[in-house]
């Protein structure tokens, strides 16, 4: 919430002109580096529970085939695929003025924030889960900044303050 108020308040161009929108900047920077940084740590924290794939050792060695199970090979960067083609879709909307835009977007979001829940409810669909949440939170910020309409210099702003959030998070 701190983060969606320093939106309505930053402004002045590339750089903040009055203390208010010194203090909106900062509080965006705060959120990007709390939610950043959380969905950082819970990728670390289900990455040790992850099982490796277990060799027998030389002296019990009767065959060529491993022992145990093991987690299935991981392709997290495709889910990148479908982030990239709706926020493309959703810029391109958006700069063309769609009416009802924004609220789809928020239905977005919150469709994939809840599908994060449920799949952060089970170890075997926890790392699924961590994804989706992502994605609902990006879709969410980007609903939020095509609902306040800012000029292009505030949002060249906005993703400064928000990339060195998320880097620091």
């Amino acid at each position: 919430m701190v983060g969606v108020g320093g939106f309505f308040i930053m402004g002045g161009g590339l750089i903040p002109h009055t203390f208010p929108q010194v203090l909106g900047a900062l509080s965006v920077l705060l959120a990007f580096v709390n939610v950043s940084g959380g969905f950082v740590i819970t990728k670390r924290m289900l990455d040790m529970f992850k099982r490796e794939l277990p060799y027998p050792s030389s002296a019990s060695v009767q065959s060529d085939t491993l022992l145990g199970p093991s987690d299935p090979p991981e392709y997290p960067w495709l889910y990148a695929i479908p982030g990239v083609l709706f926020s493309g879709g959703y810029i391109a909307a958006a700069s063309t003025g769609m009416a009802g835009l924004v609220q789809a977007g928020y239905l977005a979001s919150s469709v994939l924030c809840i599908g994060s829940l449920s799949g952060l409810a089970s170890q075997t669909t926890a790392r699924q889960g961590n994804i989706l949440g992502i994605l609902g939170v990006g879709s969410g910020i980007l609903a939020s900044l095509a609902a306040v309409g800012f000029p292009p210099m505030v949002l060249m702003q906005f993703a400064g303050v928000a990339g060195i959030g998320s880097i620091l998070g």
